[in-house]
């Protein structure tokens, strides 16, 4: 019997293309058998250009690699499920056994609709999956994790998602998971964690949303979102939604256009640095903090009496909170205070005692806060 190119594949490990066991490059004959049997023949899987249809889930080995060739290797998915999930995972999570090691690149994936159970990567009970340049549209969910299957060390690269109802959905067990830049656009959710942790959003673009990075209960903790952008036609949308089941969730250097309201934080330990936000332990948020050193020599105080010294600080204005701390010991019955006024603060000593105070030189920390 001659020896086909899927049987070569399957006895030597080379990489199976789905044409050589059938898929239909048209788009009118379904190629869910097909490319089931090449990701069961081999290790590496290649799509090549081509629209073709899948109306059975497909699942995914250990070490299982898809290789398209860029956005004309095209999978039409007609699955209200998974159109790709770990091989193991079964309705119950606690018999669920994991697989290792997989991902793919460079294709892209449509789904059915956006309102249905349509998944395009399910990647629950995968663990070590890299997926790089892998475009998504239209799944009501992008890419899931956990829901009490572990689902650990993934990561997407370059990945695309658009139209679509919650990109990236991490839920139990979905911890430690990294998305590395790409763009999540026309959604009603960028991302998603709960009952989960570490899971980190690299310079991830978000535009045309409802919430675009949410933390909701059970408790999601150290969630990062580094250098992410979120943007909407002005004015709607929430950019970051942390609920009170959110801990230890850190914001660094966030863009956000056109929304109704750029971080709702009700988180615990939160840590936000952006340029216009910024809320410390779910605190109340402010907008900046001057703090400087000032050397004042107040002049002889009366018994009963203040005197004031103008200290110039460039941007503060009247409206701004301000704390003095000396920097070293007052002499006793000398109260400092101090207030804030456009283009600096006003120190004032106030002599509480019955006799004349001539105060030392003395050196104030100026701290100046501007809130939101």
């Amino acid at each position: 019997m001659a020896l086909t190119k899927a049987t070569y594949s399957m006895i030597s490990g080379a990489a199976a293309n789905i044409l050589d066991y059938g898929a239909d490059p048209t788009g009118v004959a379904d190629s869910s058998s097909a490319i089931q049997a090449a990701l069961d023949a081999s290790n590496a899987v290649v799509i090549p250009v081509g629209n073709f249809k899948v109306a059975i889930g497909l699942k995914l080995n250990s070490s299982n690699f898809v290789m398209g060739m860029g956005r004309g290797s095209i999978l039409t998915s007609t699955v209200n499920g998974a159109l790709f999930a770990g091989k193991n995972v079964t309705p119950a999570s606690s018999t669920n056994v994991r697989v290792y090691g997989g991902g793919g690149r460079d294709f892209y994936v449509i789904g059915p609709s956006t309102i249905n159970s349509s998944i395009a990567l399910d990647m629950r009970g995968c663990t070590g999956f890299k997926w790089f340049n892998i475009v998504i549209s239209t799944f009501n969910t992008g890419v899931t994790h956990g829901s009490g299957y572990s689902s650990y060390y993934n990561e997407y690269h370059a990945c695309d998602i658009t139209t679509i109802g919650t990109g990236y959905y991490n839920d139990q067990l979905g911890n430690e998971n990294t998305v590395f830049g790409g763009r999540i656009a026309a959604c009603t959710t960028g991302t998603r964690d709960a009952d989960c942790s570490h899971n980190k959003y690299i310079g991830v673009a978000i535009e045309v949303f409802t919430t675009g990075h949410v933390c909701v209960g059970p408790t999601a903790t150290y969630i990062t979102y580094i250098g992410s952008r979120l943007e909407n036609a002005a004015t709607s949308g929430t950019g970051f939604s942390l609920s009170v089941e959110t801990q230890d969730a850190t914001i660094i250097a966030p863009a956000m256009i056109g929304l109704t309201t750029d971080i709702s934080n009700s988180g615990l330990r939160t840590n936000i640095i952006a340029s216009q936000y910024w809320n410390i332990g779910g605190g109340t948020p402010a907008l900046s903090r001057i703090s400087t050193q000032a050397t004042v020599n107040f002049p002889n105080i009366l018994a009963n009496s203040t005197s004031n010294v103008a200290v110039s600080i460039t941007g503060v204005l009247v409206t701004d909170s301000a704390f003095v701390t000396p920097l070293f010991s007052l002499e006793s019955g000398l109260v400092i205070t101090v207030l804030a006024d456009n283009g600096g603060v006003i120190l004032r000593a106030a002599n509480v005692t019955t006799s004349a105070i001539d105060p030392a030189l003395q050196v104030f920390r100026i701290d100046v806060w501007r809130n939101v």
